[in-house]
């Protein structure tokens, strides 16, 4: 077992600061995905590729960037 694999949870485990959700593009979506009931919500206001999301620190809002040239717009919404 190395040092690294040894810092890492099991799968089913949950560290106390985790917010349970995890947050990813996929094309023009934002996907929230809840680990406590397997759920999923969409942010749909995207007209064009997501490139970027980036989450406040307390979880309050979210920033998520859509490609653009030459003005990528950027959106800010709660998950």
């Amino acid at each position: 077992l190395s040092f690294a694999s040894s810092l890492l949870l099991p799968l089913d485990d949950i560290h106390p600061n985790c917010s349970r959700r995890l947050i990813f593009a996929s094309d023009r979506l934002c996907v929230i995905r809840e680990r406590k009931d397997n759920s999923q919500q969409f942010y749909e206001f995207h007209r064009r590729k997501v490139t970027c999301i980036s989450l406040h620190p307390q979880h309050l809002i979210v920033v998520s960037c859509e490609e653009g040239t030459p003005n990528p717009a950027l959106h800010l919404w709660e998950p």
